[in-house]
């Protein structure tokens, strides 16, 4: 019964994610939208919905094509069902605990299962960089990684470091 009340939340999520973001096109069923900024940056919402930014548009075709295949292998590898999954479910535990007053308990497992989401998006973020590898190169991918990547990572962070990542496509 919880699930269908905080159902429609977790809907809206995705719906934030688009604010400003404006649709462009549809290519093999997957709907393209530009957000305005001056940062270099995509993701995917769903299986079928691809974000990218205006500053995208700026940055050479080969560095395109690697940050395209790597938010395209985060769907061909379904990770969205996986966030889905820990979203629904910290959800629903968190509101069953809440509902039963168990705050202590709530922040624990709230503060843990934040460590756990962000330790599981890695490693999700791992698997992408090595598919889209396979698809523009290992040269390529990496060259994009140690241009645009994020330099240093933490238990906080949703992304490995740079080193991390180049390593990981030759492994």
């Amino acid at each position: 019964m919880i699930i269908f009340t905080l159902l429609p939340l977790l809907l809206l999520s995705e719906r934030l994610a688009l604010l400003g973001s404006k649709y462009v096109f549809t290519v093999s069923g997957i709907k393209v939208y530009v957000k305005n900024s001056d940062q270099i940056n995509a993701f995917t919402l769903g299986k079928d919905k691809l974000v990218i930014t205006s500053k995208i548009l700026e940055i050479t075709p080969n560095e395109r094509r690697a940050i395209l295949a790597h938010e395209l292998a985060h769907m061909e590898l379904r990770h969205y069902l996986i966030n889905k999954i820990l979203l629904v479910v910290t959800v629903t535990v968190g509101a069953i605990l809440g509902i039963l007053n168990q705050f202590p308990t709530l922040v624990i497992f709230l503060m843990s299962s934040l460590f756990v989401q962000r330790y599981i998006q890695r490693k999700l973020e791992l698997q992408a960089d090595k598919l889209a590898s396979k698809v523009v190169g290992v040269n390529e991918m990496a060259s994009l990684l140690l241009k645009y990547g994020d330099r240093s990572s933490s238990v906080f962070s949703t992304h490995p470091s740079v080193v991390t990542r180049v390593s990981n496509l030759s492994s």
